[in-house]
């Protein structure tokens, strides 16, 4: 059996990269989680050359969505089997981020064009006035 570094790194990278992250946009985000990385400290982690905090493995279970117990899971599987489960589980709890992530967007930009879409209408509106009362006032002076 692999050493419990290893399969922590492994586990990171995985879920690193099917978060599409690089290994500095992971440093990154342990930065402003208050643990100061480097992307060479993220390399070492997968690479299971260095022991994982406790710290660390709260703020990598906040970074990917999940919980520490699902880590635990994922490194000391019962059987080969569980641990294909718990990968798919967590390509399945990034992929519902994404889409979530999808929604809002797209949300957001019909919120956006149903804004931009009034203020035409309301601008329409202001035109055709304007249009009908230059109108009225063309026929006005016209008339004998």
């Amino acid at each position: 059996m692999e050493n419990i570094e290893k399969r922590l790194g492994s586990v990171v990278k995985s879920l690193r990269l099917a978060a599409g992250m690089t290994q500095e946009n992971l440093a990154k985000q342990l930065t402003a989680a208050g643990l100061p990385t480097k992307q060479n400290t993220v390399a070492k982690l997968e690479g299971g050359l260095r022991p994982t905090t406790v710290p660390e493995l709260g703020a990598l279970a906040k970074i990917f969505k999940c919980s520490i117990e699902e880590f635990a899971g994922w490194i000391f599987p019962e059987h080969e089997d569980e641990a294909a489960v718990a990968a798919a589980r967590a390509d399945l709890a990034l992929q519902a981020a994404v889409v979530e992530t999808l929604r809002n967007s797209a949300n957001e930009a019909n919120m956006r064009f149903m804004e931009i879409q009034t203020r035409l209408l309301d601008e329409q509106a202001k035109y055709d006035e304007m249009e009908a009362r230059l109108s009225n006032s063309a026929a006005f002076k016209s008339d004998p």
